[in-house]
């Protein structure tokens, strides 16, 4: 080899390697290469760092052999070059690889074959964090914290009156808990640090130590975590490791979670000075430079918000008018490239003009993407403000498709069907400032259709929508300012089925198989009459308890169903053989409550029985010394013929009902 890597310190940090560079170059155009890399990409401004030595190795015959050397003052400058160029394009096939002098000595060392460690301490066996799911009536648990109290209980709707609890802690948490996506893991808030716990038996699970951690969240997959507290720092949940700590945190504009995920977990984005920055999780959380010219990945100049799609790496973005720009919506998708680098797609983008606000909203099946966009009238002098909904269809083959609807009324709340093509929009009704009217529209279909509305439910006491996670039904809630006034909503046959009340109601969340509905009253919003209730989705109170400084309800989450979509509709098939499994199953369950109340109630009927006859036993053994007590008395408290007994009869109309006869 003509060039050797003598004259490099190995004991320093501050040199790397260059791997993944044209192999075989010849000698006239090694120099042009060599001037490349050297001058455009290690001195470039973006790098900004000083490069003392660069060595781009050859061959005995002059060709290159693919990689390079290349010193710097310091070993930040070192790293810095690591993180901004490796996974960097030269060209469509060579993609740069950088590792400091010190990861390579570590890889080099690594063995060939796996030698197992003869002295390692053999690891205790983890616990099965889906036991929960095994639960053989399929009950679903539920999180409660009061006071220095939080406790997990069963929901199970048939031994009300025997609530089981599976398990409670004082003083576990210091300011917050939370579940994580899929239910495996539950978060405590301590000064030192978040911990995770889970499994039957609820042990710790994980433990990541950042002190006086304000804020913490967890990626759609669960795979990392992210807190906050002066930086922002995501680790690996699995292993507890910090993989990369990042400045800044939540703003008043933007707020938390900072980082936004992708459904797949392969990408995390934020926002940063009118730009979209792009991590690659897959590459150590760095961020993805698909243009060497620019230091970041999506340059949109004053760009407000965006919304990963729920099931594709598709992101949406808008931007607010700037002079004579109108605003714009766009849609960009993330794909890899053959190289394995990300590209960036455009899908579509659409102007709008007069635009006060944007809020996008996806489907959670990624189906459909709501944009509200509220705006100006045109034809009004006072700026009075209407109403747009830019309806996107993503599953259009070829194209994204935009439907349009328009309201002249104010908006309050808009929400998607879960599992279905409906939503439902709850806008200010005419006349009145105490009521609002809720409509439902249907898309038609996923690929083609009209938006329809499918009927108005009119001066409603409801300013919020909760749709049941399987569709169909929903509650109408009056939240806060109109004191918990709830309607349960079937939409399918457009009927109320049931109506209720939870005073100054603060909250309302569907379990995830959307039978039961919980509504509280948090200590956070109201300190009176704190507490929650559960129901039915057809409205019927099945539970309530109120607590003294009641902070928190949540549902445990459930990870996606492993069925195919066949397996489902079969189940829907046989669903009505099944419910009379299930029929059977809670008559002989309310049967054996019966029967069980009936032993109670002879158990407690025979112990009363004998303890009045050890009573008028002991009565009898004292008769003798009473007598004696009342030498005087002529009658005796035991003689049952000197007291007087009178009987007082009160009547009372019930009920008074006339009915015709025919």
């Amino acid at each position: 080899m003509a060039s050797s890597t003598e004259g490099y310190d190995r004991s320093l940090a501050n040199c790397v390697i260059i791997d993944n560079i044209p192999k075989n170059i010849p000698q006239e155009k090694y120099t042009k290469l060599h001037k490349l890399i050297h001058d455009k990409i290690l001195n470039s401004k973006e790098m900004a760092v000083k490069v003392k030595r660069f060595d781009l190795c050859k061959n005995e015959d002059n060709t290159t052999t693919g990689f390079a050397f290349a010193e710097f003052e310091t070993a930040a400058e070192a790293e810095r070059c690591v993180s901004k160029m490796d996974g960097q394009k030269l060209d469509k096939t060579h993609v740069f690889r950088v590792c400091t002098f010190t990861a390579w000595d570590q890889i080099k060392n690594t063995p060939e074959t796996y030698e197992e460690n003869a002295g390692a301490q053999e690891q205790e066996e983890q616990e099965n964090l889906e036991e929960w799911l095994l639960d053989k009536d399929c009950r679903e648990q539920f999180l409660t914290r009061y006071g220095d109290e939080m406790e997990i209980w069963w929901n199970d709707p048939l031994v009300l009156d025997k609530k089981v609890k599976e398990k409670s802690w004082n003083k576990l948490t210091e300011l917050f808990v939370r579940w994580s996506p899929r239910g495996l893991y539950l978060a405590t808030h301590h000064t030192q640090g978040i911990q995770l716990w889970g499994g039957p038996g609820w042990k710790m699970c994980g433990r990541f130590a950042h002190k006086d951690v304000q804020l913490v969240d967890f990626s759609p997959r669960e795979s990392f975590l992210v807190t906050w507290f002066n930086n922002l720092t995501i680790w690996e949940v699995d292993s507890g490791k910090k993989i990369r700590t990042f400045t800044g945190g939540p703003t008043p504009e933007h707020g938390w979670p900072v980082f936004k995920w992708s459904n797949d977990e392969r990408y995390m984005a934020r926002i940063m000075q009118d730009n979209i920055h792009v991590c690659d999780t897959a590459n150590q959380m760095r961020l993805i430079q698909p243009d060497m010219k620019k230091n970041t990945t999506l340059y949109i100049p004053h760009v407000r918000n965006f919304e990963w799609s729920p099931t594709d790496n598709i992101l949406a973005y808008w931007v607010p008018e700037d002079g004579d720009k109108p605003a714009k919506v766009a849609l960009v998708k993330l794909v890899l490239g053959k190289g394995g680098s990300t590209e960036f797609q455009s899908l579509t983008q659409k102007n709008l003009f007069r635009v006060k606000d944007i809020h996008m909203t996806w489907h959670p099946s990624g189906d459909f993407l709501c944009v509200k966009v509220d705006r100006y009238s045109k034809t009004s002098k006072a700026k009075e403000k209407v109403t747009n909904f830019e309806l996107f269809r993503m599953r259009v083959k070829g194209q994204v498709a935009v439907d349009v609807l328009e309201l002249t009324t104010e908006v309050i709340a808009f929400a998607w069907e879960p599992k279905g093509i409906r939503f439902a929009v709850i806008s200010a009704s005419p006349g009145t400032a105490t009521a609002n009217d809720i409509s439902f529209y249907t898309m038609g279909g996923t690929k083609e259709g009209t938006v329809k509305k499918l009927g108005t439910l009119e001066k409603k006491q409801a300013n919020h929508i909760f749709w049941s996670p399987k569709g169909s039904h929903v509650v109408l809630a009056g939240l806060r300012s109109m004191n918990g006034i709830l309607e349960f909503y079937n939409v399918n046959d457009m009927v109320s089925m049931g109506n209720g009340e939870h005073f100054m109601c603060t909250d309302v969340e569907w379990d995830p198989s959307g039978r039961f509905v919980a509504s509280s009253v948090s200590y956070y919003r109201h300190h009176m009459e704190t507490g929650f209730m559960i129901w039915t989705f057809q409205g019927k109170q099945l539970q309530a308890m109120s607590r003294d400084k009641f902070y928190q309800f949540a549902w445990r989450p459930r990870p996606p169903s492993l069925l195919t979509e066949a397996q489902m509709k079969n189940i829907h098939k046989t669903l009505k053989e099944r419910s009379q499994i299930y029929d059977q199953q809670q008559k002989k369950h309310q049967q054996l409550q019966q029967e069980q109340m009936q032993k109670e109630k002879q158990q407690k009927k025979s112990d009363f029985i004998k303890f009045l006859k050890q009573m008028r036993e002991q009565m009898k053994d004292q008769t003798k010394e009473r007598r004696a007590c009342r030498k005087n008395c002529d009658w005796h408290s035991d003689d049952e013929s000197v007291y007087i007994v009178k009987e007082d009869w009160v009547e009372e109309v019930i009920e008074v009902r006339e009915e015709e006869m025919a």
